[in-house]
């Protein structure tokens, strides 16, 4: 503010002196001369004024700056002690947490340490569990494989006899049977022809739209020498040789099937040849050319264990609709009958309802002519109870005598 002032003041002064400086043509010497010593003397006491105004603004200036300074030294000294407090405290409040953090984690260490021993014990008895177990698993899988091995040896001397072999596919046929068929279904080692001893393994009962009962010829083969030569075969053409001789007897059987079991009209018009692995018969069904010559040359049906439980499914659904089908006739006649006798049953009904109403009428006409009748003589009781010299003078009169 102080400075502000002083260059005020010395800009009027300044603008002053131009202006009495200004050379006028009316004044004259001795003015200007008076004039310029008045300046002059104004100027010189302007300037010790503002000389002293700069001292005491100088002095003033330097005082503020000690006192500022002692206000800084003074502010760095108490912000010292407090920062050099802080850090005391700091430090004592960080030793502090050091030695809790320190505690704390020698006792989460000693939980962990304890509780990870214990997962540890945990788990390896687990594993020694689980490890017992599996060699345990392994122990009976080995007994099993041993068992296996006998079985299959069991069943490799059992599939090297032919007789054999034909009794295994005979229990799978039968199995096969049993799951979709009633037992009075089907006929085991069925003799179909009186004059022929030859017996089927298997023939399904099927009846026909004449009520009669035609026989489904079913016979179980497995071709095993052919069928292992062709599937051990590894090149081209022994595999083309072993299929070749496969169809050759697989046609065989199914020729001997045509001649012995398929004769209508005991039979169907076609018979069916069993294969009792799913493989065997999926080399044969490849064989288009083979299925279609037994189907119009023989009248045989291949088929397999899936197939063959398709098949007797069919066969089933279409016996069972035969059945519905021959009998719908007589529920016919049997509803006829129950109509007949149910309209004279509604005829009885009636003449019944007609007896009951006739029987309720008499019996309301007797109820209702005794009551009134019972009524009165009561009432007649009643009044002689009232009035005592009524009995003695002479009693009830003829027409007051209870009937």
């Amino acid at each position: 503010m102080d400075y502000l002032t002083i260059g005020l003041l010395c800009a009027v002064l300044l603008l002053l002196v131009i202006v009495l400086l200004r050379p006028k043509k009316d004044d004259s010497k001795s003015e200007l001369e008076a004039l310029r010593r008045e300046v002059a003397t104004q100027l010189d006491m302007q300037s010790r004024q503002v000389a002293g105004t700069l001292e005491l603004a100088a002095r003033q200036t330097t005082d503020r700056e000690e006192a500022r300074a002692r206000q800084r030294n003074e502010f760095e000294r108490g912000l010292l002690d407090q920062i050099n407090g802080i850090r005391r405290e700091n430090g004592l409040t960080l030793q502090s947490m050091m030695e809790q953090n320190t505690k704390q984690g020698n006792a989460l260490r000693e939980q962990i340490d304890q509780r990870l021993s214990e997962a540890i014990t945990k788990r390896m008895n687990e594993s020694f569990v689980a490890i017992n177990e599996q060699m345990q698993q392994v122990q009976r899988g080995f007994e099993e494989m041993r068992n296996l091995s006998r079985g299959v040896a069991d069943l490799n001397r059992v599939m090297s006899s032919v007789k054999d072999r034909g009794t295994w596919g005979e229990s799978q046929l039968q199995s096969l049977l049993e799951q979709v068929l009633s037992p009075n279904q089907y006929i085991v080692q069925c003799q179909l022809f009186p004059e022929s001893r030859e017996k089927v393994d298997f023939a399904v009962c099927m009846p026909n739209s004449r009520g009669e009962v035609t026989l489904l010829p079913i016979d179980a083969k497995f071709p095993q020498e052919s069928y292992l030569r062709l599937i051990e075969a590894r090149e081209e053409t022994e595999r083309k040789a072993a299929a070749a001789q496969l169809a050759v007897d697989v046609r065989r059987q199914a020729a001997s099937i045509a001649e012995k079991y398929i004769k209508t009209p005991v039979t169907t018009q076609f018979g069916i040849l069993y294969l009792p692995s799913e493989g065997l018969y999926a080399q044969v069904a490849s064989n288009a050319a083979l299925v279609d010559e037994l189907h119009h040359k023989y009248s045989v049906i291949v088929t397999g264990p899936t197939t063959l439980l398709g098949l007797l499914n069919i066969i089933n659904m279409g016996a069972q609709a035969m059945i519905i089908e021959q009998n719908s006739q007589k529920i016919y006649g049997l509803l006829k009958n129950v109509s007949r006798e149910f309209a004279t049953f509604a005829d009885a009904v009636e003449k019944t309802q007609t007896h009951i109403r006739l029987a309720q009428e008499d019996f309301e006409k007797l109820v209702g002519t005794r009551t009134r009748k019972m009524r009165k003589e009561l009432q007649a009781v009643e009044h002689f109870a009232d009035s005592p010299g009524n009995l003695l003078s002479g009693g009830l009169t003829d027409d007051e005598e209870i009937e």
